[in-house]
């Protein structure tokens, strides 16, 4: 037989490029053809068209989103940090956070590798603008920087837009001109900042921008002359840190030896930090919800993609008999499907990307709300973002590692842009997802397909494809046994929850059969017949059916899975909280910066106004500091007084709560279960931090549930903390009162407050907000499995739509014999009912599996293993809203099947 079309054939003229586009341009090579053949099947069948569009665009959607919004935050962060180290490759820092004497600056500028040296005082703050109290605005999260004009600007750059430069005689602050902007600040205006001494007015003296440093810094950094600084915040004649700049052919290790010579005991020198360890670890559980989203979201896209692709060539199985029997190939046959999916991915991949970057911006205003501060706008002309950083990738220079090591940069970067990940994602999901569809196509015999059931559907699955589901099966439940043992981190345990789930609907065909037979046999009690003919339609699709089922199947799984482990956690938390906010009021100026890891400090004098409150009975002062090194962690000190003659406000796991008061005031700590794990340090043990005197050791008396700082905290008594570590200053006063007049204490608080600038909580307001951020978790959560549910009731409806196309001559014979619409309807509900059954029992009861085995999996990120519980309402809620999703799946076809024109019906090959 002849070829349906010529392809075109290799030829010596010069002219045969020409002639060969012009055959496509013509409509006449096997290419254009193709083409016609998928444009055609797009706009008879629109409907399947727009659910595989939308799949794509959903999983697309979730890359680029969460790719965006977790690089903004991290950029954000880091830019906060390159602002404060500038230019500088070393800086000196005391321990804990504490400062040091100014003279070691002039001694370390002395040094011929160094260039300079610009000492530099970083405090936390509150600035109010506004001369009115009343209507006073308030910009929390500030971090105000007291610089030495003469050598900072050899360290950072920045240029004045507006107003003069510090100098001897003159004071005030400089601003960042955008945040000015947006606070409506000028030159000239007059603002307030908390410090230590309370209220400061101060004169804006200068706005500017910064170089070099992205603008998206918003205005989160404040510059004053260092002296002001000093005065301000008690460090007179000391430093903070200072940032030092060498010489262009300095040797960074040789300088640093020699830097270190001049250092008193206690104080170090090291590279700038990049970000707070606090960041770090909210940033990696953000990470691993929202990569969950993102993965859950590909993975359902494969499976609606996969099952629409594969209806789409069952039902044109006779349309492909007929082009093989006349001479099509293989190949012509299995490219014409994988161009179909490639336009959609094209297609779809545009779309998403959009609908990714209207994501990108509520999941950053999310982020900004977690970590209580604002946030820049997206900017796609800068990091994390692929534009302009191929530069990054060495050139291979010979042998197989340093072609790896190239390779593995180049998809690091591309991993790092949402943009081509994206468009990586939504093409390779298309692509893989037609796969199988292609190769089923493609080996099509004219004579099977011109059969009315195929034969291979009638026998059963693939062998391969069941073996490959119990290799990803033990796969996965291999990762998910070494995250629980610790030996992989806990991001892993996403991708092996996820192998274990494909595994299992891998090997769905093994127990389709006796399954639905199960099933089956429940309707056939009511309704035999129907019971009966919706089976067997099952079974005639084998593939579909269980690809169908397999979406329903993961959809039900995944969101069991998620909501039993969050809300386990929830309990978690709520049980912590409640053991440790249990004093009557708080008053301070802001909570500790989930980017920074600082809060400001409460101005020193109201301590006195606080007790002097009738109905006070206790005042203990609060005071944290972050950066503290433990065995290689960053750990948080979080130093009490505890003037009350009770136990300490806190959740005890190993040790003696009704000891532990007296043992703080010995000189012991407690320490998180987090740092515990990642340092095996347990109770009886001595933890080594470092001062200003020397290294000091304190033994720890207790191990302690905290959710504090990611866990990696160090609890102790405050006045230790001061004398032993010089940590001064305090963060917040915690206060219990007479319970019979606490309206009048709260009263009496809120004047305090108000005329310093700090806020009064109580312990129901703390835990009420802890409450808020918690419901938001869990309505997101359910957000989550509504949304997968949903995407699987499309998959549903496409399958019983399918069946209706394919059972329509059937379905008129029927309905000649007597057959009424009724039991038409009947027929199709039957079969949703019976995958929803094979789907739902089976996947609520992997999540539950799930569930538990993230529970375990968490052991290393915790440090203690979270209770499991078993939460039958929401198996039941679940249960009941998946055969309500699936039954209203089910309504279309079933309606389409009773209301078939029965001519027509008959008529149909």
């Amino acid at each position: 037989m002849g070829a349906v079309v010529d392809r075109p054939r290799p030829s010596k003229t010069p002219g045969v490029p020409l002639i060969w586009w012009r055959a496509i341009w013509n409509g006449d090579s096997t290419m254009m053809v193709n083409w016609k053949f998928a444009w055609r099947e797009v706009r008879q069948r629109p409907g399947r068209a727009i659910l595989t569009l939308l799949s794509i665009v959903i999983g697309v959607a979730a890359v680029v989103g969460v790719t965006i919004a977790a690089g903004t935050t991290g950029h954000a962060f880091d830019e906060i940090f390159k602002a404060v180290a500038g230019k500088a490759q070393l800086e000196i820092v005391a321990p804990l956070g504490s400062s040091f004497d100014q003279k070691i600056v002039a001694k370390v500028r002395a040094l011929p590798e160094v260039q300079a040296v610009a000492p530099l005082i970083k405090r936390p703050t509150v600035m109010y603008v506004g001369k009115d109290k009343k209507n006073q605005k308030e910009y929390r999260g500030i971090v105000a920087l007291g610089i030495d004009p003469e050598f900072d600007g050899e360290v950072r750059d920045y240029d004045i837009t507006a107003g003069q430069n510090f100098s001897k005689n003159v004071g005030g602050i400089m601003l960042d001109e955008t945040f000015a902007k947006d606070a409506g600040i000028k030159v000239g205006d007059q603002v307030e900042l908390l410090t230590r001494r309370a209220f400061v007015k101060t004169t804006v003296l200068a706005l500017y921008k910064p170089r070099g440093v992205r603008a998206a810094v918003e205005g989160m950094t404040l510059l004053m002359p260092l002296e002001a600084a000093q005065y301000y915040f008690y460090a007179f004649k000391k430093a903070d840190s200072a940032q030092i700049v060498l010489k262009p052919d300095a040797d960074e290790a040789a300088a640093r030896n020699e830097i270190k010579k001049l250092l008193p005991e206690g104080i170090t020198v090291r590279k700038p930090e990049a970000r707070s360890p606090l960041a770090e670890e909210t940033s990696l559980s953000t990470q691993i919800g929202m990569g969950m989203a993102r993965a859950f979201s590909l993975i359902v896209a494969v499976f609606i993609i996969a099952n629409t692709f594969l209806i789409n060539v069952t039902q044109r199985r006779k349309q492909l008999g007929i082009l093989r029997a006349i001479g099509a190939t293989q190949r012509q046959i299995a490219d014409m499907v994988l161009r179909e999916a490639l336009v959609m991915g094209i297609v779809g991949t545009v779309l998403g990307i959009g609908l990714g970057i209207l994501t990108a911006q509520h999941l950053t205003k999310a982020m900004a709300a977690l970590y209580q501060t604002k946030l820049p706008p997206i900017d796609f002309h800068q990091a994390p973002f692929l534009l302009g950083t191929w530069h990054e990738i060495p050139s291979p220079q010979g042998g197989v590692w340093s072609l790896l090591k190239s390779i593995a940069i180049a998809l690091g970067l591309i991993v790092r842009d949402p943009f081509v990940l994206g468009t990586v994602c939504g093409l390779a999901v298309s692509l893989l997802a037609a796969a199988l569809p292609a190769y089923k196509a493609s080996h099509l015999s004219p004579l099977e397909a011109m059969r009315d059931v195929l034969h291979e559907e009638l026998e059963g699955a693939s062998r391969w494809l069941v073996r490959l589901g119990a290799c990803v099966t033990v796969l996965g439940l291999g990762m998910i046994a070494a995250t629980i043992q610790g030996w992989l981190p806990m991001l892993f345990c996403l991708w092996s929850s996820l192998a274990l789930l494909i595994g299992v609907v891998l090997m769905l065909p093994l127990v389709l059969r006796p399954f639905s037979a199960m099933a089956a046999s429940i309707f056939n009690r009511v309704i035999p017949v129907e019971g009966k003919l919706a089976r067997l339609q099952l079974l005639r699709n084998h593939s579909r059916s269980t690809l169908t089922i397999g979406v329903v199947f993961i959809a039900i799984s995944t969101g069991i899975s998620l909501a039993n482990s969050i809300m386990d956690t929830v309990e978690n938390v709520r049980t912590w909280y409640q053991r440790a906010y249990v004093a009557d009021f708080w008053i301070r100026a802001e909570g500790p910066s989930m980017g920074t890891g600082t809060a400001a400090n409460v101005p020193d004098a109201i301590e006195s106004d606080i007790k002097r409150v009738d109905g006070v009975e206790t005042v203990d002062g609060l005071r944290f500091a972050s950066g503290i090194e433990v065995n290689g962690e960053e750990a948080t000190i979080i130093a009490r007084d505890h003037t009350k003659n009770e136990p300490p406000d806190l959740d005890v796991i190993t040790g003696d709560l009704s000891k532990l008061r007296e043992q703080f005031a010995h000189g012991e700590v407690a320490i998180g279960s987090v740092l515990a794990e990642r340092t095996h340090l347990k109770v009886g043990d001595k933890v080594k931090l470092s001062s200003q005197s020397g290294p000091k050791t304190f033994p720890i008396a207790a191990i302690v549930n905290d959710y504090q700082s990611g866990g990696l905290t160090i609890h102790m008594e405050r006045k230790i903390a001061h004398d032993e570590l010089s940590l001064e200053g305090i963060n917040a006063f915690i206060i219990t009162a007479d319970h019979k007049r606490l309206g009048q204490v709260r009263a009496e608080l809120d004047a305090i407050a108000k005329k310093n600038g700090l806020r009064v909580l109580s312990a129901t307001d703390i835990q009420e907000s802890i409450d808020q951020r918690i419901s938001g978790v869990v309505a997101a959560l359910w957000a989550m499995v509504v949304v997968l549910l949903v995407v699987s009731a499309v998959g549903v409806t496409n399958t019983l739509t399918m069946n209706v196309l394919e059972q329509t001559r059937e379905i008129g014979l029927l309905r000649i014999v007597a057959m009424t619409r009724n039991q038409v309807k009947k027929t199709i509900f039957t079969q949703a009912m019976l995958m929803a059954a094979l789907a739902l029992a089976p996947g609520i009861a992997a999540g539950v599996g799930v569930a538990y085995l993230i529970n375990l999996a968490m052991m290393p990120v915790l440090g203690h293993p979270v209770s499991f519980t078993v939460h039958p309402l929401l198996m039941i809620c679940s249960f009941i809203a998946g055969l309500i999703i699936v039954s209203l799946a089910a309504w279309l076809p079933a309606n389409r099947a009773s209301r078939l024109d029965l001519p027509t019906a008959l008529r149909t090959l």
